[in-house]
């Protein structure tokens, strides 16, 4: 796929910052293997992978009112690791790091919270409890 079909509404300049940000805050082979990924989908595919990306996010902000340590909300969550293997091959550290830059960016935060006010945040607490529990062999999602 081309630029124009993953990133619609997105000029050629913001585009060409976001990728400097991506080379320089990420391991380039993580880099390397989602825009492999992301550019052998077929557009059908990737509209399907953004379609599950919303439906994760809607479940997610739907089971808000739990603790994020409740298994309904972790098998969201886990769900939600299993969406990033579309892209790469997240380690449970990269996840937790994920989890705090959901809260702590303005741009993540942002994207999550459209879909609920403190998605974010919960998600983020969700992610670094799933984290602890797969670490320490907990996690049976």
């Amino acid at each position: 796929m081309k630029d124009e079909d993953l990133y619609p509404g997105l000029d050629k300049k913001e585009l060409r910052g976001i990728k400097k940000e991506v080379a320089e805050k990420y391991d380039p082979k993580i880099v390397a293997e989602a825009n492999k990924r992301v550019r052998a989908m077929t557009k059908a595919r990737w509209v399907g992978v953004k379609a599950e990306a919303d439906e994760i996010c809607r479940a997610l902000a739907a089971v808000m009112d739990l603790d994020p340590a409740e298994p309904a909300v972790q098998k969201l969550i886990a769900r939600h690791y299993q969406h990033l293997g579309r892209f790469y091959e997240p380690t449970l550290e990269l996840y937790r790091g994920l989890g705090v830059m959901y809260a702590g960016d303005p741009r993540f935060r942002s994207h999550y919270d459209k879909y609920k006010k403190g998605l974010a945040v919960f998600l983020s607490k969700g992610i670094s409890i799933f984290c602890s529990k797969q670490a320490f062999g907990e996690g049976r999602f």
